[in-house]
């Protein structure tokens, strides 16, 4: 029963290991240079003499017995060819065992690890690093070499089985499973689905067996890929049978992964078909099941016709087992026993490959490969990494990016730390290697460095923005047009850059986060320009403007969307932020109204501090035609655009710019930010999130950063709603695309202004034929609302220089108002010119 379970061992103590208190760059020592390996193949590898010259290793003044080997944070054994004399000659080489990339890495983007479908296949990237590098050691790992080869006095050993494992496994489809950004039971690459009266036919090789009264062992990991409603015992009737055995009958419900181990006392021939089947017993519309990967493990002979293969033996009473295997090739041939760090001597005679592996303290898991089809490994340049974590000062403004980005990171971190924030930049393909062990577009790399920033420097961290493109994962990982375009990863599908700043057994995200989709230094340097002039601008009117449009297909919709928007309005035009509130709102039930009428393009040119948009859309655009940011002359008068729609918020797609892109990332017009959602939204939820929002830049966190707000929204909307999945993917599917450090406009402190041309006269002309007369004063507070009273002076200077000084107290000012004064005609000193001076 060992055999059975010791893959699942394997995977409970990974995810152990990395979601315990370590953080996955323990094993870095940062005074060291470090060489990388790319290995996107599981087999034995070699590095020559002449590859570590190419790559720029030091290898004339390093001893080869300093040489040290890293992959997935710890050292690895290998064997070093010639060590012994102290010096690297040039027949020399260095031998170690790479594993590819596999579905393992993954578990740490699974709330629940036991969720994770496919082991076998990453979601994000075959490819690993393993890292070369040295130290003043002389003990570093290295294999064992056996070359004992007196098989005689082994004879009775001889082995007559092996265990090998055979894998099934496809990526041939996508799924998404249940809704929401992080990834659940149902999702990751699988083969085609069976459903009703269409079931699958799978085979997995099973060539070479030996019938020696042992048991093989079979486990398999399913799901299900549909949710159709049902009203008896379930959605779901899946049966999965191998060689005509049946081995799985069951009913259930929902998105749900089906996993099972057994020992299979049957006969194999050299293939072996696995069914599954969607059973049409249960009245429901669809049944959609998928069976993601099969492994099968059983007795083999030593007849083999792969270049390259793994095989397990059992320990002998004699202390080795000889072995003797039949290969179509007289090649020289390379063993090692994986598990025990043995190197083992192979003598090609007679026809077969024969060896002594000794017994180990672990199980005997060995590896041979052909020396002619090992791979001649590639090594890149090398590099000291950075420990941005304990780098002074410290940083509460941390800005990760891509190196494509650096210069504009440069000039945007140096216009932060003139705003009073201390950045730090980030490289995020060093986070790959330090904090996701080598596996590039992980966004398990930036959410484990976030913690550990965190860890070490608690307290300090206010923002994190993200300068780069993100891809979704999904799109990225069999394109490689897009894995380049992918600049800085995003998490889960949909993509949630909240996630990256939320962790796993927590319901809220941790810090400010904000994107900008930069594809190249110019886009990054037309958004900073953007923000400086945004920053810079001088207290004016058009900050308290908030426009708001309402869309909706049909007059049910419309009346809700206009009832959600007026609901906003009352929050946003009374408290702190007292903004003037002009709506807009379809009226047809036509896909798109034509709605930008000359006064709407002039009220966006004049400039707004809030544009909400609730209504339908894609990624491309809204059901009121008003996102064609071109169109508009808002220079320096920038707003933010809250969309209550679909997908208007996925920053995240390739090929094209979608509407977020469009209307932040353009030179001299268009919004400050973007927050909308990624996915399908729920309107319902959409506007219990932009209420909480509202809330939070209207009084809660009024003059606050966005990126606090949003966070702050969220932290609410979990703690009074968090059990409610639909609230819970609303929150974490809305992105802010923007800087999450930039406040909304509006002055933290009243800003009472009076001008000249709101100072008028009723009537017009002042006679002495009237014995009184009005000056109406119009007072606007471009900032925080004031609901105290305070005191309007009028100052009246006569034709002879005497002063008449009336004064009125006025209860409050939210944004603008009206102060009117009754004067009475002075027929004394009031002929000739008179001036007036109104004061606040």
């Amino acid at each position: 029963m060992t055999r059975l379970f010791i893959f699942l061992f394997i995977v409970c103590c990974l995810n152990d290991l990395l979601y315990s208190q370590q953080f996955g760059n323990e094993w870095i020592n940062y005074n060291q240079k470090y060489y990388r390996i790319p290995v996107s193949k599981t087999g034995i590898y070699r590095i020559s003499r002449q590859t570590l010259v190419n790559a720029g290793f030091n290898i004339n003044n390093i001893s080869p017995k300093n040489i040290q080997l890293f992959a997935r944070g710890q050292e690895q054994y290998i064997y070093v060819h010639g060590e012994d004399d102290g010096v690297f000659n040039a027949s020399d080489y260095i031998e170690f065992f790479g594993q590819a990339n596999d579905g393992l890495s993954d578990t740490l983007l699974y709330e629940n690890s036991s969720e994770l479908v496919n082991p076998y296949i990453s979601l994000i990237n075959d490819t690993i690093y393993y890292f070369l590098t040295w130290n003043n050691s002389t003990n570093n790992k290295r294999v064992n070499l056996h070359t004992d080869i007196n098989f005689l006095s082994y004879y009775s050993t001889l082995a007559h089985h092996c265990y090998v494992e055979k894998i099934y496994t496809s990526q041939s489809q996508y799924y998404y499973g249940d809704i929401g950004s992080w990834y659940n039971a149902a999702e990751g690459c699988a083969s085609d689905y069976s459903e009703i009266n269409i079931p699958r036919t799978y085979t997995i090789a099973s060539e070479n067996y030996v019938d020696v009264s042992l048991p093989a062992y079979f486990s398999f990991n399913c799901f299900s890929a549909s949710n159709a409603p049902y009203t008896s015992m379930g959605n779901h009737h899946m049966k999965l049978l191998l060689n005509n055995q049946l081995l799985l009958d069951t009913i259930f419900s929902g998105y749900k992964k089906i996993s099972k181990s057994l020992v299979i006392n049957q006969q194999l021939t050299a293939s072996s078909q696995i069914l599954l089947e969607s059973v049409n017993d249960l009245s429901v519309n669809a049944d959609k099941n998928v069976l993601s990967s099969a492994r099968l493990y059983y007795p083999h002979n030593f007849q083999f016709s792969t270049f390259r293969q793994k095989f397990d033996i059992e320990d002998s009473p004699l202390g080795k087992t000889y072995i003797e295997l039949s290969l179509p090739s007289s090649a020289n041939l390379v063993l090692w026993d994986i598990n025990n760090h043995n190197r083992i001597s192979v003598i090609y005679e007679n026809g077969k490959y024969k060896a002594l592996i000794p017994n180990g303290t672990s199980s005997k898991q060995c590896f041979y490969n052909l020396e002619d089809s090992i791979y001649q490994a590639t090594l890149l340049p090398g590099k000291y990494y950075s420990d941005y974590v304990h780098a002074s000062p410290k940083a509460d403004y941390i800005i990760i990016t891509n190196a494509l980005l650096q210069s504009s990171a440069n000039q945007y971190a140096n216009y932060r730390n003139q705003t009073g924030f201390q950045s730090l930049i980030v490289d995020v393909d060093q986070l790959y290697d330090q904090y996701a062990y080598g596996v590039a577009k992980s966004p398990i790399a930036i959410q484990q460095f976030i913690r550990y920033y965190n860890h070490e420097n608690p307290g300090t961290i206010k923002h994190f923005f993200l300068l780069g493109k993100g891809i979704h994962s999904e799109m990225i990982r069999f394109n490689s047009q897009r894995y380049a375009s992918c600049l800085v990863p995003t998490f889960g599908t949909p993509p949630s850059d909240e996630l990256l700043v939320k962790w796993r057994g927590l319901t809220k995200p941790m810090f400010s986060i904000g994107r900008l989709a930069a594809t190249n230094n110019n886009e990054a340097l037309i958004y900073l320009n953007k923000v400086i002039q945004y920053e810079s601008s001088g207290a004016a009117e058009w900050q308290k403007r908030v426009l708001h449009f309402g869309g909706g297909v049909n007059t049910s919709e419309q009346i809700t969307f206009a009832g959600y928007l007026n609901s906003m309005a009352q929050i946003i035009q009374d408290t702190l932020y007292a903004g003037f509130v002009q709506t807009f709102l379809k009226t047809t039930s036509l896909p798109i109204q034509i709605t930008v009428s000359d006064s709407i393009r002039n009220l966006i040119n004049d400039g707004c501090s809030i544009m909400n948009f609730f209504g339908h859309a894609s990624s491309s655009g809204f059901d009121q035609n008003i996102d064609d940011p071109s169109s508009y002359n808002n220079n320096g008068r920038y707003p933010l655009l809250l969309a209550n729609t679909c997908l208007s918020g996925d920053i995240h797609l390739p090929d094209y710019k979608r509407i977020s892109e469009n209307w932040v990332i353009i030179p001299n017009k268009g919004a400050i930010a973007f927050l909308a959602s990624t996915d399908l939204g729920n309107a319902a939820y959409l506007f219990l999130y932009s209420t909480e929002f509202y809330r939070q830049i209207a009084y809660k966190n009024f003059a606050k950063p966005i990126g606090q707000c949003v966070k702050e929204t969220i932290n609410e909307l979990m703690t009074t709603n968090g059990n409610n999945d639909l609230m819970k993917n609303t929150c974490f599917d809305i992105t802010l695309h923007g800087d999450p450090a930039v406040k909304m406009t509006v002055n933290a402190l009243p800003d009472l202004t009076i001008r000249s041309q709101d100072i008028h006269f009723y009537p017009a002309m002042v006679t002495s034929d009237i014995d009184t007369f009005e000056v109406h004063a119009i007072i606007t507070n471009y900032g925080k609302a004031v609901t105290q009273p305070f005191q309007v002076d009028l100052i009246r200077t006569f034709a002879d220089g005497s002063q008449e000084v009336v004064s009125r107290i006025e209860n409050a000012c939210l944004f603008k108002d009206t102060v009117v004064f009754r004067i009475p005609v002075d027929i004394i000193r009031g002929p000739g010119v008179n001036k007036f001076c109104v004061k606040v």
